[in-house]
């Protein structure tokens, strides 16, 4: 088994990651997704490709903010049980990462 370090190490890289693979696939929706539906010359076609566009984000969105926000609440836990005065006080900035990981799911 990994060392106590060596998984809050991988815990912090992998909510880095889920985290920004969430934000870019948000910020690829608002800016370039959702403008090419609207330019559907049918309200029909703009329908099927906005309900496809749904249906793909809910599967994803959910699932990457929940990944991200559970490795950040276990950094945070970590960091809060630490001895060292410098990382005890780290653990709020990791539950504030975790809130706002998990509060980009519609």
């Amino acid at each position: 088994m990994a060392s106590s370090s060596a998984l809050v190490r991988i815990c912090q890289g992998l909510g880095i990651t889920a985290s920004s693979f969430l934000a870019g696939s948000l910020y690829y929706l608002s800016t370039i997704a959702i403008p090419a539906v609207l330019t559907a010359p049918s309200p029909s076609l703009l329908l099927k490709q906005w309900h496809t566009l749904f249906r793909r984000g809910k599967k994803l969105g959910p699932a990457l903010a929940l990944f991200g926000t559970l490795n950040y609440l276990h950094v945070a836990w970590t960091a809060y049980n630490n001895n060292s005065t410098y990382e005890r006080g780290l653990w709020k900035l990791y539950v504030t990462a975790a809130v706002c990981t998990g509060a980009n799911v519609p």
